[in-house]
């Protein structure tokens, strides 16, 4: 066991209510995680007159905030949940300062590797199938992981490329 420490209230609104809080530790933004959770009604026509009555949420927490707190954050179902980071679907070239992440026929290609980096890759649903530290420009065969959605994160102390991919060869 372990202790558990509540970091976050979602109060009930009206017919509404959450579920599935999920934390999705492969999208990292300046020491934030992202997590989501689902909201959905018990007034099944209210969907048609407000959409927000049945959608997924999605919001950063600072871990280290989270591990610490005495007191929970609240956060309501209908805040305006738009700070997002950089994440891109397409297979296209993705650049930062310096670091280089393509993917092409099963490969994944890293560029401009001037410091130790890592190269993580998972499933949507956070599972790690595969990571390594580079300390040069690689390409890594990945046509043996599962043909699905993967994230792929490429990082080092200055900078992180986080791209999802539909990896199918």
């Amino acid at each position: 066991g372990g202790i558990e420490n509540r970091f976050c209230m979602i109060p009930k609104y009206g017919n509404n209510f959450t579920y599935n809080l999920f934390a999705h530790p492969h999208f990292q933004n300046n020491g934030r995680i992202l997590i989501s959770f689902n909201v959905n009604t018990s007034n099944f026509n209210s969907i048609y007159t407000d959409t927000r009555n049945y959608r997924a949420r999605f919001l950063w927490l600072s871990v280290e905030d989270a591990v610490y707190t005495t007191i929970p954050d609240t956060v309501y179902i209908f805040d305006d949940f738009t700070d997002f980071t950089d994440v891109t679907n397409s297979t296209n070239n993705l650049k930062t300062n310096s670091l280089q992440l393509d993917y092409y026929a099963g490969n994944i290609y890293v560029k401009n590797i001037n410091k130790p980096s890592v190269l993580n890759v998972f499933s949507i649903e956070g599972k790690k199938y595969f990571s390594q530290e580079l300390h040069k420009d690689q390409t890594i065969n990945i046509s043996n992981l599962p043909k699905k959605i993967l994230i792929v994160q490429l990082s080092n102390e200055d900078e992180i490329i986080t791209k999802k991919i539909f990896h199918h060869y």
